[in-house]
């Protein structure tokens, strides 16, 4: 069976205890910190957050956070900063920008190297390192959301076969492992019945990209933003949907921004 996402409140992932780790190197980062972190540098740069959605796991000592950020500039997306924290030991802190489908709420999120986004181990000054971090994300938020929409515009210039389509699933599943036992009988019933209208053809990358990460919404918490990078990457690897002239044009002339600054890979780890 698919794993049951219990999502909570914003009180109950702040009263999670905080760890206390004697004679050890571990810096904590609070979940509470982060939050208020990402609130207040949205609000410097006059971005607000409408929604807030907080996906825990062993007990709230991972947890999964979503801000979604007002913003009607697109019609089918909605843009968020995600992260990802723990207590125990078991993942490092991540920040990183994307966008939820509006019909469906379909995750996608960018990946480290495409957009921008950070992670850090729980190590000497990783808590203000954090601060940082978010400042950078927050502060580029419009400019990556537009990258976002250019990227979806581009997957709907995209035909794909149906048989193309299964090869993509097959290498996700088989190859990437990023797909798991109980998510392909989602995409089975995704490609044969689908429960959304994306206002693309069954034939269209877009389409296909959708029923992809719809299977994906039963991710586990501790690796949902990783396995949503993963597979943006991999779809901008086989359809070269960045560092590609065809983007950064959309996004100059459409939205007459200045090219995206890039985190890189230059993270701490």
């Amino acid at each position: 069976m698919p794993i049951k996402i219990n999502q909570e409140t914003r009180q109950f992932i702040e009263n999670v205890p905080l760890p206390v780790y004697e004679g050890d190197s571990y810096t904590v980062i609070s979940h509470g910190s982060i939050i208020d972190n990402i609130k207040q540098n949205l609000a410097t740069n006059n971005l607000e957050v409408i929604k807030e959605t907080y996906t825990p796991a062993q007990n709230g000592n991972i947890v999964t956070g979503i801000l979604e950020i007002g913003n009607e500039s697109d019609r089918e997306l909605s843009f968020n900063i995600a992260f990802l924290n723990s207590y125990n030991k078991a993942k490092r802190f991540v920040i990183a920008g994307g966008s939820q489908v509006r019909v469906c709420q379909n995750g996608h999120i960018l990946g480290i190297s495409e957009l921008g986004g950070y992670k850090r181990t729980h190590t000497g000054s990783a808590d203000v390192d954090a601060q940082e971090y978010i400042k950078i994300i927050c502060s580029n938020a419009e400019t990556e959301f537009k990258k976002l929409i250019a990227q979806k515009e581009k997957m709907k210039t995209i035909d794909i076969s149906k048989k193309d389509i299964q090869h993509l699933i097959s290498e996700l599943y088989f190859e990437e492992n990023l797909i798991k036992d109980t998510q392909m009988s989602i995409l089975k019933k995704e490609l044969d019945n689908p429960s959304f209208d994306y206002g693309t053809p069954e034939n269209n990358l877009w389409t296909a990209y959708n029923h992809i990460t719809f299977g994906l919404k039963s991710t586990h918490p501790k690796d949902y933003i990783e396995t949503h990078q993963k597979v943006n990457k991999y779809f901008s690897e086989q359809f070269n949907l960045f560092n590609n002239r065809d983007i950064q044009s959309i996004v100059e002339t459409q939205y007459e921004i200045e090219p995206v600054f890039s985190l890189g890979e230059s993270i701490l780890v």
